[in-house]
């Protein structure tokens, strides 16, 4: 530091205020989080062959700003997220408040100048910021990376995570280092984002997860709001229920299901493929996730006054031609196809499927009910007779001989 001109004290091996100070001297010239410690990310930038020599401007330059971190209110905030949403950083509300999505903005910034991403606005950070050659957003959107997603997991490296990151940092899902590591924190962001759209969190990048994400219209981070302590008889009636749970609570789970028409089955207590399918039809009715799981969400929805009933569909309803339909096929054939496998239990997550269109999902089902009723197993094709047979009331007494027991 001496060498470069921050440091003007003896060199004697201590570590004293006049070395804080020289590192502060030195943080603040390069954009990092000025607190006088000698981190390795500061030594890394200061026995670099670029380190700036000290002139004394940075100090200068940055005396009209004070650093703003997380949580601060007010005016030089409020200055700050304007100044952010004229560049692309920021798409959040000019309020004054230091919030999630600005502490985002701030740390997209610092990677496009070239800093540690604190997400504290610094002084030297935000004398970056308001100089008239600050850098825009660039947000990498041409079409042919649009279209060569690839799934991307825990492990994997490369620009691809580092997109990933940048684009779940830009909406707040995101608040670790952008270094193109799919690590821990990438993998919890994507969860974030998956349970926003309520999707299992599996904290895997799917190609479909991805452009959701990348979409224009990809819904922001939002945290969860407190909800009230629940009182004793609410924890005690809305316990997370899943397959292979039993006793007194899958009971009256099981007894609400039936009584709005989704359980077919005895009211023996035991969650099992039966039970699973009737809160799968119940999720489906509702807008929730279609995982069989009865969650909390299902659980009040379903307890709920309003609460709706089952609709059954019957071969009217379902206006099929019982025309052959094979892979490749679309329209109101294949929709009542899928709906029907749907409800026998062939198709449990709804999302999986492209409505009206005869897709590899469709197709497995279709394999698998032919398998299962005695039908040579030819997925890609739903012969007429095959069909006429899946919708009639002959289908659903077959569904049931595994369910013994709900």
């Amino acid at each position: 530091m001496k060498d470069l001109g921050y440091y003007n004290g003896t060199v004697d091996g201590n570590y004293g205020s006049s070395t804080a100070n020289a590192v502060t001297r030195f943080q603040q010239t390069v954009g990092l989080n000025q607190n006088g410690v000698a981190t390795i990310a500061m030594q890394e930038a200061l026995f670099s062959t670029s380190a700036p020599s000290y002139t004394g401007e940075a100090e200068a330059g940055t005396g009209n700003y004070t650093t703003l971190s997380p949580g601060d209110t007010g005016a030089a905030v409020r200055r700050l997220q304007q100044r952010l949403t004229e560049l692309g950083y920021y798409s959040g509300n000019v309020n004054g408040t230091y919030n999630a999505a600005t502490t985002a903005a701030v740390r997209l910034f610092q990677v496009s100048i070239g800093v540690n991403e604190t997400g504290v606005a610094t002084a030297a950070v935000q004398t970056r910021l308001f100089a008239e050659n600050a850098p825009f957003f660039e947000e990498e959107s041409e079409d042919e990376e649009v279209e060569g997603y690839i799934e991307l997991r825990k492990g994997d490296q490369g620009s691809a995570v580092t997109r990933l990151q940048s684009r779940l940092t830009a909406l707040g899902y995101y608040n670790g280092e952008i270094n193109g590591t799919y690590n821990t924190k990438t993998v919890n962001a994507v969860k974030r984002f998956e349970n926003r759209y309520s999707q299992p969190e599996t904290g895997v990048a799917t190609v479909r997860m991805q452009r959701a994400l990348f979409a224009d219209d990809a819904l922001p981070y939002v945290s969860s709001e407190p909800t009230p302590t629940p009182t004793p008889e609410t924890k005690q009636e809305y316990t997370r229920l899943s397959q292979g749970d039993s006793g007194a609570k899958v009971k009256r789970l099981q007894r609400r299901l039936k009584e709005l028409g989704y359980f077919t089955g005895s009211i023996g207590g035991n969650y099992q493929r039966l039970t699973i399918d009737a809160v799968t039809r119940f999720q489906l009715a509702v807008g929730l996730n279609p995982n069989g799981v009865a969650t909390i969400a299902t659980q009040e929805a379903l307890f709920a006054d309003d609460a709706p009933y089952y609709e059954t569909h019957n071969d009217d309803s379902y206006d099929i031609s019982y025309s052959e339909l094979r892979r490749g096929d679309t329209g109101s054939d294949v929709t009542s196809l899928q709906r029907r496998l749907i409800d026998l239990g062939y198709i449990q997550d709804s999302s999986a499927v492209n409505a009206g269109t005869y897709d590899a999902t469709t197709a497995y089902a279709v394999a698998e009910a032919q398998a299962a009723r005695g039908y040579d197993s030819v997925g890609d094709v739903a012969s007429s007779e095959f069909l006429q047979y899946l919708f009639s009331d002959a289908a659903w007494d077959y569904a049931l001989i595994d369910y013994e027991g709900g």
